[in-house]
C-alpha cells in the first residue's frame, strides 16, 4: 500500500513540475505595457467596485462587521482608485518613454 502512495505523490510531483516547465517556457516574453495598463486598470476598477459594495452592504445593515473589516472596504476604495488612475499613466505613458 506504501508503494501506491508514493507512486501517486510521485507522479503528482512530476504533473507538478510539468505544468511549471510549461508556465515558466515564456517566462523571457514579458506582458506588454498596453495588458500591464488595461490589467492595472480592470484591477483597480474590481477593487473599487468590490469596496464600494461592501460598504453600501454595511451602510443598508445588510452586513454587521467589525470596524477593521470595514476599514477594509474603504482601503480597498481608496487603492481601487488609486490603480485605476496611475496604472494607466504609469504603463501607458511613463515607462515607455523611460524605456526608449
Amino acid at each position: 500500500m506504501e508503494l501506491c502512495i508514493e507512486a501517486t505523490q510521485d507522479s503528482d510531483v512530476i504533473l507538478f513540475l510539468q505544468i511549471i516547465y510549461f508556465l515558466s517556457m515564456n517566462r523571457y516574453s514579458q506582458p506588454s505595457y498596453g495588458q500591464l495598463a488595461k490589467g492595472g486598470f480592470l484591477l483597480g476598477v474590481a477593487m473599487l467596485l468590490v469596496g464600494a459594495a461592501g460598504e453600501l452592504a454595511i451602510s443598508a445593515h445588510l452586513l454587521t462587521l467589525p470596524a477593521w473589516e470595514e476599514t477594509l472596504f474603504f482601503d480597498l476604495e481608496v487603492l481601487g482608485i488609486v490603480f485605476f488612475l496611475f496604472s494607466p499613466f504609469v504603463f501607458g505613458i511613463f515607462l515607455p518613454l523611460v524605456e526608449g
